[in-house]
């Protein structure tokens, strides 16, 4: 998966929640509902968590493995990776 579909996906469901609270409380009350921007801000940071964790996580296995020196594990989890 690309990193920047679930970035893109965390902004897009951010804002359609920002627009759905809008709709439900109004633009007045929203300032009294502190979990709104929570559940906004929220929603962006698990879209660029998930998009660091695809870019990170795919490459860490195959670099412990070869900081260890283990070939059996180096060829099991670099084999499919393009990492350096």
């Amino acid at each position: 998966m690309l990193p920047a579909i679930p970035l893109l996906l965390g902004f897009i469901a951010a804002m359609v929640f920002e627009l759905a609270s809008h709709a439900v409380y109004g633009t007045e009350d929203i300032m009294s509902h502190t979990w709104i921007d929570m559940v906004f801000w929220g929603l962006i940071a698990a879209g660029v968590l998930v998009s660091l964790v695809n870019v990170f996580w795919g490459c860490l296995p195959c670099r412990l493995s070869r900081l260890v020196h283990a070939k059996g594990l180096q060829d099991h989890l670099c084999r499919n990776l393009t990492c350096s």
